[in-house]
């Protein structure tokens, strides 16, 4: 009997350590597992857990638009900017330094212009607000050759005894009123005047915002600088009085510095291959030149990237 208790305690003895051996043994192989593995059914299976964060290709596009200070480095957008060339024939609508009538007005005689620009459009700005009511918005910088045609006459043609100017309308003709003093009064009489024209080249610079509407409608801002090729003049007329001045001159020196802004509104008309054509009424406003406000309407042919 005490042989069997016997017996019976070293096999209970035995089996414990063989659990906590295997315990321990268990404990140990986990131990040894590397990191980049997991165990199954005690097998111990390698992952390889190295995440290559470049290996997708990215569109550069989408990049630019993830770029959250996009908007700070617009200027990076002129290093491949759109090219737009552009023709605008204008006539003046504006009266320049002129008290009173405008040219047009005293002769019926427009002053007209043709004006060849080069614009530059940067990369398209993310505004939300716009974006959503379909508008893009690009910076652009334009300069611009226009060739004037301004209203003129041959002051030698005045005669001295002119004390005014009658304008011209349906019914009578542009002439100077003269008069000759008698013992008995004065009389009057008309002398009729011509025109001619002067010319001048002027360039001009400008920066603006571009506002494409997913319809195909455009609108172009612009503000810069003007600068004429030669010395341009006005001639100042009044109406027919004996006291005072009947006529004057205004001057305006050739590479004058003068401020320009320009307002587009236009339609694309046609695609044709990479290029787009537009269709443009243009306002353009110099508030210190001769001819102070121009319209015009003309065609832009947009290269596109």
């Amino acid at each position: 009997m005490s042989l069997k208790i016997c017996l019976l305690a070293t096999a209970t003895i035995v089996a414990s350590a063989c659990v906590a051996f295997a315990e321990d043994a268990s404990v140990s192989s986990l131990e040894k597992v590397p990191k980049d593995s997991i165990t199954v059914d005690g097998r111990s299976i390698f992952v390889d857990a190295q995440v290559h964060f470049d290996s997708l290709a990215t569109d550069p596009k989408l990049r630019r638009n993830l770029n959250p200070f996009r908007s700070l480095s617009v200027f990076s957008g002129f290093n491949n900017p759109r090219i737009e060339l552009g023709l605008t024939p204008s006539i003046g609508i504006g009266k320049g330094p002129l008290a009173g009538r405008s040219w047009r007005q005293w002769t019926c005689q427009s002053d007209v212009a043709q004006m060849l620009s080069l614009q530059a459009i940067a990369d398209t700005w993310e505004v939300r607000v716009l974006k959503q009511m379909g508008w893009d918005v690009s910076l652009s910088g334009r300069i611009s050759l226009a060739v004037l045609h301004l209203g003129d006459m041959d002051v030698e043609q005045i005669p001295d005894s002119v004390i005014g100017f009658i304008s011209a309308d349906r019914e009578e003709a542009w002439s100077a009123v003269v008069y000759e003093r008698y013992s008995n009064g004065i009389e009057t009489d008309t002398v009729p005047m011509f025109t001619h024209r002067q010319s001048a080249f002027q360039l001009s610079l400008a920066l603006g915002l571009c506002f494409e509407h997913r319809n195909g409608w455009e609108v172009q801002l612009h503000a810069g600088l003007v600068v004429n090729s030669r010395d341009v003049h006005r001639v100042q007329m009044v109406d027919p009085e004996l006291d005072g001045d009947p006529w004057g001159i205004y001057s305006q020196e050739a590479r004058t510095i003068l401020p320009a802004a320009n307002a587009r509104l236009g339609h694309v008309l046609w695609h044709a291959g990479n290029w787009k054509w537009t269709a443009w009424s243009q306002c353009s406003f110099q508030p210190k030149s001769i001819q102070n406000a121009w319209f015009g309407l003309g065609l832009t042919a947009s290269h596109l990237r």
